[in-house]
């Protein structure tokens, strides 16, 4: 027996949500009709690991296909005009490479950090580059 679709999936009650069976990031169209209370239900802490994984592997393959996955652009990308894809930013490139030239040197994260300061070099928001921005910049490129 199908059921109204402004009844709740679970349970019967008058359906206020319609839920995405498969989310939205990957995809997902169809959705089903819950109350408020099996929403929350779905959304609990029990679940929120396995939309963290889901979400994860999302983000993935964004990540895979060049497509932008979070709402800050990662520095050495920019964001091309359809505003999804990212495109290599070559001033940023690279001063990556020198941060990785620097860091293959010896250097420390601080003596980095003045070195760049020495040479002039700044950020996209034109403001003197921290240890800690280089070291996350030098961890998500694999150094």
């Amino acid at each position: 027996m199908k059921k109204n679709s402004k009844q709740c999936f679970e349970c019967d009650a008058p359906a206020t949500e319609l839920h995405h069976v498969v989310p939205k990031s990957l995809g997902g169209v169809k959705t089903v009709p819950l109350c408020a209370k099996c929403h929350a239900v779905i959304h609990s802490i029990g679940r929120n690991m396995e939309i963290a994984l889901l979400h994860q592997k999302a983000i993935a393959k964004k990540r895979a296909s060049g497509l932008r996955y979070s709402g800050q652009i990662p520095y050495g990308k920019a964001l091309a005009e359809d505003g999804c894809t990212l495109l290599d930013n070559p001033y940023e490139l690279e001063n990556i490479k020198k941060m990785q030239q620097l860091r293959a040197e010896g250097n420390s994260y601080g003596q980095i950090e003045k070195i760049l300061k020495a040479d002039g070099i700044k950020t996209r928001k034109d403001t003197e580059f921290k240890k800690a921005f280089i070291y996350r910049v030098l961890q998500r490129v694999g150094v």
